[in-house]
């Protein structure tokens, strides 16, 4: 699909196809016409292009296929678009404008996802990006497994990836990317269940957040030999790390 542009009518702005003289639509302010835009741009997968009032380019935020969300800000060109993988990541946004993470597109997205497992009046909320088949299908993985970002007030200040475990095996503090996180383990077994749990918890203002991968895995032994594979436990740590280190909790609530 052709490119979106927003440009400046001196007046108002508008919306256009990239090559074409034909005015899609005329707004009233600049952040109308990028929000209509923006609706186009995904629902086309095409890149949407928007200047200034002086016809200079802003922005341009890509949201075609096989690349995600990028900016071209100020002269810096900043391109990430992912060649030579199988699987396209996107941007999620939080719908409250709390944070954004990057996540692989065959991830199931719960918006309305609870974490309820700390007991009762103990429920956390966020979104969950829920494992998909590849590392579900004729393995030893269930498909309750997930990673999800999760938040609770911090009022107090002490923002700590315990708080978001029934229990601690091992605890630490590391820097991914950007920013400071505390994390901390948990492990239980049971009936041939296996549940393995890391969060990493870092402070934003009045919120902590807790991004956590939890699996739920049962032990290979009871399953008849040559029926069931180990799950790949290495990728899945290495898409949840990526996710962790494009984490950006927004400068509004800081």
């Amino acid at each position: 699909m052709k490119n979106l542009h927003v440009i400046s009518l001196g007046n108002g702005w508008a919306v256009k196809n990239e090559g074409s003289d034909k005015i899609t639509l005329i707004t009233d302010t600049k952040s109308k016409a990028v929000k209509i835009a923006k609706d186009i741009a995904i629902n086309n997968l095409s890149d949407l292009i928007i200047h200034g009032r002086d016809g200079k380019i802003q922005q341009r935020d890509s949201y075609g296929k096989g690349s995600y969300h990028y900016n071209l800000e100020l002269g810096n060109s900043r391109s990430h678009t992912l060649k030579h993988q199988a699987f396209l990541w996107k941007e999620y946004i939080a719908a409250n404008r709390q944070f954004s993470i990057l996540y692989r597109s065959d991830f199931l997205i719960n918006r309305n996802f609870i974490y309820g497992w700390l007991g009762p009046k103990k429920n956390i909320k966020g979104v969950s990006f829920g494992v998909p088949e590849q590392f579900i299908g004729k393995k030893n993985l269930n498909a309750d497994s997930f990673i999800s970002v999760e938040w609770m007030n911090n009022e107090k200040g002490t923002c700590k990836a315990k708080s978001f475990l029934n229990s601690v095996e091992e605890r630490g503090e590391k820097r991914i990317g950007k920013l400071e996180y505390d994390y901390a383990k948990s492990w239980e077994a049971g009936m041939g269940h296996i549940h393995e749990e890391t969060v990493f918890s870092c402070n934003s203002g009045k919120l902590c957040f807790g991004i956590r991968l939890f699996l739920h895995s049962t032990n290979i032994k009871f399953f008849e030999p040559g029926l069931i594979k180990e799950f790949d436990k290495k990728s899945l740590e290495k898409i949840y790390m990526k996710m962790i280190k494009s984490f950006n909790p927004f400068p509004n609530i800081l």
